[in-house]
């Protein structure tokens, strides 16, 4: 559909100005009105440029729908190795009913680099509409020039788009099974993100019960953490909290997996036991009890200074 070009557009405002009075026209307008048709018009201009400049009133090109399908086609490797797992899986994967852990696990490790969940399905789901709005693109242009005759046109152009057409359509089914599957195991990928964050965040507190077996040396490392990571007198405070807050954010999260990941939950669980371990160190700390008798003590004063309470 071809539209209106902008100087048309300014032409058909401007002679509003010149219509002869009916119902609330003014022949002779006032500045307000003036002000408004200006900022009409600059709208206008404005949709025009924008529309112009992103190419939505033209068709595109038969290169612009081919490059844009080629485009799609080599960002769709950054999926291969998900895709490569479920096509090794065999015929009888189904996204919906199968129930394999290693499987989720090879997963999960594809997807590690990719951020937060949230964030992963949100791009693929985006990535599998833009593949589908390029198939048809590619079909609807292809079936165009088939119909004009042109078999030079037929040769150059139309057997490339129905190449990359049948190359897409894989793609997209490929990846559409990828999304239902993972989708139905969001949980278990849930799970694996923060126990890996947590690992990651709690590093060298964990290597510490992993290489030492006496609590003076235990205490002193995990007082050197929670330095580097907090300031002042309530160090070990701030430190344990954090820790309680995780550990129960990781339990919150076990608590609520759909279905039974043996193996995934176990890990899990390990992993929340050694945290409230850690946790139950600091808190025995002499250096944590006087942080918190001070601190207390700090809290009393502050409630006298304030009447009423």
């Amino acid at each position: 559909m071809k539209m209106f070009s902008i100087f048309s557009i300014v032409r058909l405002l401007s002679l509003v100005m010149l219509l002869p009075p009916t119902g609330n026209c003014l022949c002779n307008p006032s500045d307000k009105d003036i002000m408004g048709l200006i900022g009409l018009v600059g709208a206008a201009v404005g949709a025009y440029g924008i529309g112009h400049y992103c190419g939505l009133w033209d068709d595109p090109s038969h290169e612009e729908i081919i490059n844009a399908a080629t485009r799609q086609l080599r960002e769709s490797d950054h999926y291969q190795p998900m895709l490569a797992l479920i096509s090794n899986y065999g015929p009888s994967f189904d996204p919906k009913y199968t129930f394999d852990e290693s499987l989720l696990y090879q997963l999960a490790l594809a997807k590690r680099s990719d951020g937060s969940c949230d964030v992963f399905f949100s791009a693929l789901k985006s990535f599998i509409r833009r593949t589908r709005s390029i198939v048809q693109s590619l079909s609807e242009r292809s079936a165009k020039i088939k119909e004009s005759g042109d078999w030079q046109e037929i040769k150059s152009v139309s057997y490339i788009m129905d190449d990359l057409n049948e190359r897409l359509s894989a793609t997209v089914e490929s990846l559409c099974k990828l999304h239902i599957h993972l989708e139905r195991h969001t949980g278990y990928f849930r799970l694996f993100e923060y126990e890996d964050y947590l690992r990651n965040r709690y590093y060298e507190e964990l290597l510490l019960l992993d290489r030492y077996s006496d609590a003076y040396t235990i205490k002193e490392g995990l007082r050197a953490c929670a330095l580097r990571i907090y300031h002042g007198p309530f160090a070990l405070m701030q430190f344990a909290q954090e820790l309680s807050k995780d550990t129960q954010s990781l339990q919150n999260l076990i608590s609520r997996t759909t279905y039974n990941y043996a193996t995934r939950i176990a890990y899990a669980r390990d992993v929340a036991a050694r945290l409230y371990h850690i946790e139950r160190i600091i808190v025995s700390d002499n250096e944590y009890m006087r942080a918190l008798l001070a601190y207390q003590q700090q809290q009393k004063e502050r409630d006298c200074l304030q009447p009423g309470r």
